[in-house]
């Protein structure tokens, strides 16, 4: 496992803003490990902001990070 992967995981559960911009950040990351990680970690928090970034993700068929985190 990578770190920021692990990082990533590390924060299921958070709702420190902080946070939930460094994990929308890390959708952003060249690993898709790391994506799949964070889109993961958003779909269970109920922010706004990482909804709509997931919806948004939803909708590009380049990014399957998202997708793969709402399959589980």
């Amino acid at each position: 496992m990578y770190a920021r992967e692990f990082a990533a995981k590390a924060l299921t559960g958070t709702a420190d803003p902080a946070a939930i911009q460094a994990l929308i950040k890390a959708l952003s990351d060249p690993d898709w490990q790391v994506r799949e990680s964070a889109a993961k970690v958003l779909t269970g928090t109920k922010d706004p902001d990482a909804i709509q970034v997931i919806i948004k993700d939803l909708a590009d068929s380049d990014n399957l990070s998202a997708p793969k985190a709402l399959k589980g």
